[in-house]
């Protein structure tokens, strides 16, 4: 995600309804090692045992939306199979 900050990021998610945490997470030593504590740190998701398939994939989409080159889910699985993961072309 070039150009966001993690704090714009996660802002954008709430827009859509969708919650998510920006910063360090307590993890201090990793984000500094990664370089990433002066650039706002990370986005975590925490999906859980009550969220439903259709929160997931809209969270797939709003994820591919704000950056195109990711892999999404392509929607709930269909005749018994497993998700289909959608890599965008080169």
């Amino acid at each position: 995600f070039e150009n966001w900050h993690p704090k714009e990021l996660a802002k954008e998610f709430d827009k859509q309804g969708i919650y998510v945490w920006n910063g360090n997470h307590y993890a201090l030593a990793v984000t500094e090692t990664l370089g990433l504590e002066t650039q706002g740190g990370m986005v975590r998701v925490g999906p859980v045992h009550y969220n439903t398939l259709e929160e997931i994939y809209l969270f797939g989409e709003i994820l591919g939306e704000k950056n195109p080159k990711n892999a999404i889910l392509d929607g709930p699985p269909k005749n018994g199979s497993k998700s289909q993961i959608n890599t965008p072309k080169n």
